[in-house]
């Protein structure tokens, strides 16, 4: 596959920012996410979109719903200020088109990280563009396509890049009805506090060759191994029936600790909540910001892994513990609490023999429903190579099935890749079927 940049603009929002709107405030949990962004990946079909005449209307009209679109979620489009706020002046997002040699079908039979990767925006930003967030709009040979996005963790979480996405969508569609943000930051529930480990802006620069890259892969569980799993777990009578996230993330993380090198003495799960719905009253799924922290399972030594069973039980119990009554304990003293456990966790991601598995679920979030006038996505891919030990489960496109993304470093990854626990369930990188 040959990815070539073929253009390259700078989409601005279609109204100025309001002056009482352009000093976004960020919130504590915006501080504490790491310097990564959020990316995802929309494949589209060719149906519709096949000559170059085509072509062009089809990247005018996302152009111009992109322009409206940054008027509503006015953050994306913004700029670094300092580590308490974003600059909204109407810097707007880069936007790339691109070329790609072959067929996208070929892409999808054996969809590989690296490859996806090219059709992601580049880390780097152009000289003289303060920007913050990037796109990446790639055609095929075949009039397929496939729409990459990239926004900074410290912005948003994945929940909030699917309500952009789906309201980008719904005014290129004309549809009349569109996802608008309900609430656009959290910075007045979690305020913003001057402490020394939180993510600094510089960090987001990752254009640095330093930054080290690891390997990515996908493993995919139909719908007939997850039922098969959750009945492996019933096999117990002190497990609950676990959830399909329960029970493919739990394999999935115990597999991940077992292939890791013998120098690793620590291994602890730390794993992401959405707690949108977990709050008195509650948040509304499509508010915009970062509303998802970590919660840590007790550590394991090196040779001493959990039991399956085990492992899904604390899952469970975390996360079940996460209601409005422990959030409103986060939130006494103005997020006194919530600041010490985050400062534990920051430390934890600092220790040199410690291996922190990061654990999120983007279930049930509607990338799928982002339909642009062409049909909704046959396949929706989030692509992550710099955030080592994470996984990372979505949705199949028929909803029943979940991908797992893990990355690790080269020597872990194949030994994952051997684990038979793994594959007696989940098929590595499956053909993606429209």
């Amino acid at each position: 596959m040959d990815v070539v940049v073929i253009s390259r603009e700078i989409i601005k929002p279609s109204s100025p920012t309001p002056a009482h709107l352009r000093s976004y405030k960020l919130g504590l949990l915006d501080q504490y996410q790491p310097p990564i962004y959020v990316r995802i990946l929309l494949f589209y079909s060719a149906n519709g979109v096949v000559d170059r005449h085509k072509n062009a209307k089809t990247t005018n009209l996302l152009k111009k719903s992109l322009s409206e679109t940054l008027t509503v979620f006015y953050p994306v489009g913004g700029r670094f200020n300092d580590d308490q706020s974003i600059d909204c002046i109407n810097d707007g997002v880069e936007y790339l088109e691109a070329r790609v040699t072959g067929r996208i079908e070929v892409v999808l039979a054996c969809p590989k990280a690296e490859d996806l990767n090219q059709l992601l925006p580049p880390y780097v930003r152009p000289l003289g563009f303060d920007g913050i967030s990037s796109i990446q709009v790639n055609i095929f040979d075949c009039g397929g396509m496939a729409i990459g996005m990239s926004v900074p963790h410290i912005i948003a979480d994945a929940s909030s890049l699917s309500t952009f996405l789906n309201h980008w969508a719904a005014i290129a569609r004309g549809a009349n009805e569109k996802v608008s943000p309900k609430r656009l930051g959290f910075a007045s529930l979690f305020p913003p506090r001057d402490v020394p480990w939180v993510v600094k802006y510089d960090a987001y620069k990752e254009g640095n060759p330093t930054i080290p890259r690891f390997v990515s892969k996908r493993f995919v569980f139909d719908a007939l191994k997850i039922s098969a799993l959750k009945a492996k777990y019933s096999e117990k009578s002190y497990v609950e029936c676990p959830t399909r996230v329960e029970a493919v993330g739990a394999l999935v993380l115990r597999c991940m600790m077992k292939a890791a090198s013998g120098l690793t003495k620590s291994k602890i799960i730390n794993t992401i909540i959405n707690f949108r719905r977990r709050t008195n009253p509650p948040q509304p799924q499509n508010s915009f910001g970062n509303l998802v922290f970590g919660i840590i399972l007790p550590p394991w030594t090196t040779g001493s892994e959990p039991e399956l069973h085990c492992l899904v039980r604390q899952l469970q119990e975390k996360i079940r513990k996460i209601d409005s009554d422990y959030t409103k304990q986060q939130l006494a003293d103005k997020g006194l609490l919530l600041c010490h456990y985050l400062n534990q966790v920051s430390e934890m991601y600092s220790e040199k023999y410690t291996n922190v598995y990061t654990f999120s679920s983007w279930c049930r979030f509607p990338f799928y429903k982002a339909d642009f006038g062409w049909g909704q996505p046959i396949w929706a891919s989030p692509v992550n190579l710099t955030m080592k030990n994470s996984l990372t489960l979505m949705d199949t496109k028929n909803g029943d099935g979940i991908e797992a993304w893990v990355t690790l470093d080269e020597e872990d990854m194949a030994r994952l890749e051997c684990e038979q626990e793994l594959l007696a369930f989940a098929c590595a990188n499956a053909i993606v079927y429209e």
